[in-house]
């Protein structure tokens, strides 16, 4: 039974029997792992209210080979991205980060860039800038490090040279040209604009996003892209992804 330390990002937890908690957490040796966690609940709790979301923790657990729940001896809080209690929508775009993070990301599989885009996504979130960038970039380059990232160089069905406004196919993973758009009947338009954007998101870096420049009307179109294909991926809506869009649709002027 091996003992490891490393940093680690909350990313979910569940309660279970009076004082336990199952966790999920993203570390930056050893990408996500779950584990037992006793002891941070009822009026005994060692870890007491520091096991919160949106915080970076220093743990150490016992690595049990061949089982995919390890019991985690210390948890020690390191950082917490306290502004997001501030405002609702970027909580709620918080947890959507961390959600399809746990969805998306198999067990133990290392993944220093997606450690370091979670924090740099949560910095970003915390601080209240260039939010809706913030988000398109972490879903783009979520995507490319986890090997989802949809094909926009070329053809993904014949690798041809694409048009100046192709389709997109959520199901084929890419942009069609002219000639293949019959390859998915269900495919939908992508203009050069949201596809060079999305490309210029995927190179830089979140230090450097106030540079880049997307319209509202381009940012709209990446978002809707990216839901699709997203959702293609996990096979159902993600539960923060749902409740953001029934509060947009709540706080939307009706129709007259």
């Amino acid at each position: 039974m091996a003992i490891q330390k490393t940093q680690a990002i909350l990313l979910a937890k569940k309660e279970i029997r009076q004082t336990s908690c199952i966790v999920s957490f993203y570390t930056k040796d050893f990408g996500k792992i779950k584990g037992l966690i006793k002891g941070v609940r009822g009026k005994q709790a060692v870890f007491g209210l520091y096991l919160q979301e949106f915080s970076v923790y220093d743990i150490v657990y016992y690595e049990k080979k061949h089982r995919d729940i390890h019991t985690i001896s210390e948890c020690d809080f390191k950082q917490a991205f306290r502004a997001l209690n501030s405002s609702f929508e970027r909580r709620l775009w918080a947890y959507y980060a961390l959600e399809l993070t746990d969805r998306l990301t198999p067990l133990e599989d290392k993944n220093a860039k997606v450690y370091e885009l979670l924090l740099d996504t949560l910095n970003s979130l915390n601080t209240g800038q260039y939010v809706d960038k913030a988000i398109i970039a972490f879903q783009i380059k979520f995507l490319e490090y986890q090997g989802y990232m949809p094909q926009l160089e070329s053809c993904v069905n014949c690798g041809g040279k694409l048009p100046q406004d192709a389709r997109f196919s959520v199901r084929l993973g890419g942009l069609l040209c002219a000639k293949c758009f019959s390859a998915d009947i269900q495919s939908f338009g992508a203009t050069q604009g949201a596809v060079f954007s999305m490309k210029k998101l995927v190179q830089t870096q979140f230090s450097d996003m106030p540079r880049i420049s997307i319209g509202e009307k381009l940012r709209d179109e990446i978002a809707i892209l990216l839901d699709r294909f997203i959702l293609y991926q996990t096979g159902e809506h993600l539960k923060t992804k749902r409740f953001i869009q029934n509060v947009i649709a709540s706080e939307a002027p009706a129709c007259r």
